[in-house]
């Protein structure tokens, strides 16, 4: 997406409950109103896969408390 006023955010799962066992890459775009989640997912067997497949140039929030426990992390 191209609209200044989203934030795409790439975030990790480890054994999300369509993907049990599998560690998944998805892409979330954030606005003010809501955060939709692209339909395409990247499955892997680690974290470590996931990682490289995060776009260079990004940086890692980690997580916070109160998210999915399956979030492994978040990239923006």
């Amino acid at each position: 997406m191209t609209d200044p006023r989203v934030l795409t955010l790439w975030v990790i799962y480890d054994s999300p409950a369509d993907y049990p066992g599998k560690v998944v890459l998805r892409r979330q775009h954030a606005t003010k109103q809501c955060v939709e989640i692209d339909p395409e997912a990247w499955v892997f067997d680690s974290v470590r896969e996931a990682r490289l497949a995060v776009p260079p140039g990004l940086y890692n929030l980690g997580r916070y408390d109160m998210d999915d426990p399956c979030i492994v992390e978040v990239w923006v």
